[in-house]
């Protein structure tokens, strides 16, 4: 497996994150090329990780000639990121694994959704979740098979009903962390679109929890899509009892604490929709979320607000850098703030 960068550099902080992902995984350090290397020729020789789109990098643009891959500077669009898998497209054994977008923004995501577990047998299973999607199924593709077909991690247990519609649910956050504390490692994540909800699931894809949210808002004709309701998430222990919390920011006007059972915490309207959100983890936790009006919100672990600031813009992207929390605006503006917790 090689990891395709492109000459250019612009991934180069992203394909060393994945390639130190899977060391971590595997204990195997995979070399990374950049696209104009002869290992990221089409067609391929090898399996290939290549990150970007059609228009960075060169892997992805024969790809794309070939119609083996539709990412470019117009799908998935502004912010939007795609992983899947692409399966012996040349049929000489070797595979290929997309992690793209139509920018910068898009490919960041996708490098944050190249999400790996443990897979039978001392095997790795990669998820991949893809916004827009099909189905709202994560793809698990096991590294000794490299077949995309399995699909797993959308079930909900006994007593809940699983909503399914065909192309208007999507999946943006795959948490893998040892959220009740028992020392076992649960995945959580959202399904959001037409219907919306946040479930648990055990690694083998066992549905545990779940929380139904009901059903999402759509953009104005002619967009056929529902627009992105459960706006962000992130995982982290909150309030120090040793378990971790789910906080999601809603298009309602939520700031939303859920604990491993996707019981609710507690839940705060906040001054207007929340776009971004994200958990500060030290030197003591506390949330961040930046507001559709621009409005800065800094909640301690109980969800009171602890503090307000303001920035130009709509936020449009969240990032924690030691202890601040750092937005960036679609009108240019970046604003970054510790944390407002009060001792």
């Amino acid at each position: 497996m090689t990891v395709v960068d492109p000459v250019s550099g612009e991934y180069d902080a992203l394909a060393a994150r994945i390639r130190e992902a899977i060391e971590r995984r595997s204990g195997v350090r995979i070399p990374v090329v950049r696209d104009d290397a002869p290992e990221a020729a089409v067609p391929i020789r090898g399996n290939l990780i290549a990150l970007g789109n059609r228009s960075t990098n060169k892997t992805m643009e024969g790809l794309y000639n070939r119609y083996f891959t539709l990412l470019d500077l117009w799908y998935p669009g502004p912010g939007g990121y795609e992983v899947r898998s692409l399966h012996n497209p040349f049929g000489g054994g070797h595979n290929v694994i997309l992690v793209g977008g139509s920018d910068r923004a898009g490919v960041d995501r996708a490098t944050d959704e190249f999400v790996l577990i443990d897979g039978p047998e001392g095997s790795i299973d990669l998820l991949i979740a893809r916004a827009p999607t099909d189905m709202h199924t994560l793809a698990v593709v096991n590294n000794r098979k490299l077949d995309a077909s399995p699909r797993n991690f959308y079930g909900v247990p006994a007593g809940h009903t699983n909503v399914s519609v065909w192309g208007c649910m999507h999946r943006r956050h795959v948490f893998v962390e040892d959220l009740d504390g028992d020392g076992k490692q649960e995945v959580a994540g959202e399904i959001d679109g037409t219907w919306n909800r946040i479930g648990v699931w055990a690694q083998d894809g066992t549905p545990l929890a779940n929380v139904h949210l009901g059903p999402g808002e759509f953009e104005p004709p002619p967009k056929p899509c529902p627009r992105r309701n459960v706006r962000d998430m992130d995982v982290a222990d909150v309030d120090g009892d040793g378990k971790q919390e789910i906080i999601a920011g809603l298009a309602g006007g939520l700031a939303l604490a859920l604990n491993h059972r996707c019981e609710k915490v507690w839940s705060k309207r906040l001054p207007a929709p929340p776009t971004v959100l994200a958990c500060v983890r030290s030197p003591k936790p506390w949330i961040a979320a930046g507001c559709e009006d621009g409005t800065l919100i800094a909640l301690d672990g109980k969800g009171e607000v602890s503090g307000m600031g303001r920035t130009q813009g709509r936020p449009s992207g969240i990032a924690v850098l030691d202890g601040l929390a750092v937005v960036g605006t679609d009108s240019g503006q970046v604003a970054g703030w510790t944390t407002f917790a009060r001792d």
